[in-house]
């Protein structure tokens, strides 16, 4: 078998883009969802789907958000999650697909933990042993394991393989860590989900409730591995701006183009330190300028600053 290796910059197609928002309820997930789902299709193209497993919410938004809507009833198996994503793929023609939630499928209706439990409950019933029930759930506890985890690896496999954008929306409950003889020891906001998808979130925002939008990024949510965010990408959703659709667009081109909107924030930012008409001069002479639009405001400000230092260090000196 012959291996074809190439220089990375030659590579093309699309990063795969995969976005988890991780609130409780108030933290503003479907809007945001809805908000980045569009700013990526003007971009990439498609259509919007969104799979509805809570109680028709996102067509709270209808008026405002045009998209292809499926309401997504129980069973929530992971099977029938992949199933429902496979279709909702196609139908967005590789565009952008909302899950809102994907926690159904670990904590609803015969979901992951549903799964689990009737496994234990199958293996107890065909035992041929004398123990007690308890003893005997206790024993194939691990084995029934098996089942759920390799429906949940098949799910995976196959948001993996997709071309598609994905936008999952989690549930969140505040854990707490027990230690004996200890006060509980505060994990914060955590995802209501397997950790496998959260290993597989390309970013990951955690919308505290009332956070309109904006996602907390202090250490305490890497710290509670809430948030996931390369410090390299930190110019693609910045601290303190609530997810829109101009962070749909620069998640999306920077999908699409690399690391092409990061070279060109760089070279600005180092026009802006000359001053407006570096600046200016920097935006007009660039083609791809509107990558950056969202931080004009940044440029300006330095750009001022640079000016205001260069009029000081020239003004004539009082005598």
């Amino acid at each position: 078998m012959d291996f074809q290796f190439r220089d990375s910059k030659e590579v093309t197609g699309n990063l795969p883009l995969l976005i988890g928002l991780i609130a409780p309820s108030g933290g503003g997930k479907t809007l945001s969802a809805l908000k980045l789902a569009t700013g990526i299709q003007r971009v990439r193209g498609g259509k919007i789907v969104g799979i509805d497993s809570e109680a028709k919410r996102m067509r709270h938004y209808s008026n405002d958000y045009s998209f292809r809507h499926l309401e997504f009833t129980p069973p929530f198996s992971s099977l029938r999650y992949r199933d429902a994503l496979t279709a909702a793929v196609k139908e967005s023609e590789n565009g952008v697909v909302i899950v809102d939630s994907m926690s159904h499928e670990h904590n609803g209706e015969g979901g992951y933990l549903d799964f689990h439990e009737s496994e234990v409950d199958r293996l107890v019933s065909n035992s041929k042993s004398n123990d007690p029930d308890w003893k005997k759930r206790e024993r194939v506890n691990m084995l029934a394991w098996v089942k759920p985890a390799s429906g949940r690896t098949s799910l995976i496999n196959a948001i993996l393989r997709s071309d598609a954008a994905f936008i999952f929306c989690f549930r969140a409950k505040e854990k707490l860590k027990l230690v004996s003889g200890k006060e509980p020891e505060s994990l914060g906001w955590q995802p209501v989900a397997g950790e496998e998808f959260s290993f597989e979130m390309t970013f990951r925002c955690l919308l505290p409730p009332g956070s309109n939008g904006v996602p907390d990024w202090s250490p305490e949510a890497f710290k509670n591995h809430a948030a996931k965010r390369a410090a390299n990408h930190a110019h693609l959703i910045p601290n303190g701006q609530a997810l829109d659709e101009a962070t749909g667009e620069r998640l999306a081109r920077w999908a699409s183009g690399g690391n092409q909107l990061a070279e060109i924030l760089s070279e600005a930012r180092k026009a802006a330190n000359k001053g407006n008409a570096a600046l200016d001069l920097f935006l007009k002479g660039n083609v791809n300028a509107k990558l950056i639009a969202g931080y004009a405001s940044e440029l300006r400000t330095t750009a001022k600053a640079a000016d205001e230092s260069v009029a000081q260090e020239t003004a004539p000196a009082n005598e």
